[in-house]
Formats: structure tokens, sequence, C-alpha cells
């Protein structure tokens, strides 16, 4: 019997988080659902155009399932296994264990930060102590302007688990 893929949904699709969400899609073992927010219509229409330095010229790319906010996304009623928040660690303008809240099932979730700081963590581990917590930082030069990511230092990224 075959073992359905892994479902998962990224919030944060600038140019960061929109390289890692290719990532995570080219490899082809998990259903991809991504929050988009200012690039929402053009996006939703047709899908980035990538120009990457690690991936070439990308036409069109997109995810399994596009959503507009956090809040769509649960009122799909997708249940994720894994949320990946790839946003600006910004905690004293909108805290990203809050902003969670929605689409995270408790004792089942595992929450992915692709974040800079230090101990971004801790939040997610005090509001979920039965999820596992992965965070992490990105060394990248990416972008995004109006739907278009221009890559143009390779991803390199490194995670520490917290449970």
């Amino acid at each position: 019997m075959a073992t359905a893929k892994p479902n998962v949904l990224l919030i944060g699709t600038g140019g960061v988080g929109t390289i890692v969400a290719y990532e995570i899609h080219t490899v082809g073992k998990s259903t991809l659902s991504v929050v988009v927010r200012s690039d929402y219509a053009k996006v939703k229409d047709q899908g980035w155009e990538i120009n990457s330095s690690e991936y070439g010229k990308v036409e069109s790319w997109k995810p399994d399932a596009i959503y507009s906010s956090v809040e769509n996304a649960a009122k799909s009623g997708a249940v994720f296994d894994y949320v990946v928040i790839t946003t600006k660690n910004l905690p004293d303008i909108i805290k990203p264990e809050e902003l969670a809240v929605p689409v995270v099932t408790v004792g089942k979730t595992t929450v992915v930060l692709i974040q800079n700081g230090f101990d971004i963590g801790r939040p997610f581990i005090t509001k979920y102590p039965q999820n596992v917590c992965v965070s992490g930082v990105t060394h990248i030069g990416s972008h995004n302007h109006d739907g278009v990511i221009t890559q143009t230092q390779k991803n390199k990224s490194f995670i520490m688990v917290t449970i």
C-alpha cells in the first residue's frame, strides 16, 4: 500500500521563501501549498518567474496549491504535516507562532522555521509543547519583485531540531 505524501504549507513567499518552496516542490516527495500575500493574484494566475544561479530560468512555476492567507489555507480543510515559515523574523510586529495557529495541528504538525535570529524556536516550543520545531537560517542571495524571483547566490541552510 502506498503511503500518502506529507502535506507541506510554506508561509512567506519572498525571495527566500519562494526558492525554498521551489526546492521542496522539485524533490517531489510532498504536496506543497504556499501562502502568498502581495503577489497573490499574479502568482495564482501566472505562477512565478524564477531567474536562478542554481536552477536557471524557470517560467510559470506553481506549487500544488496557493492561498491568499493562512486563514484561507486553514479553511481549505487540509491538514498540514509540516508548516515551513520563511517570513522575516520581526516578532515585535507579528509573532510567527500566532500567525501559524490556524494551520498547526497540536501533536501532529512539525514547524520548520527558516528565519534569521537566535533562539527563534523558543516561542513555538512554549506554544506547542507537543509538536516538533525545526529551526534554522539560510544564506542566500535572492529577492522577489512582482512575482519575479532573482537568485544570485546558492542557498545554504543550517538547521537545528528542537523537541
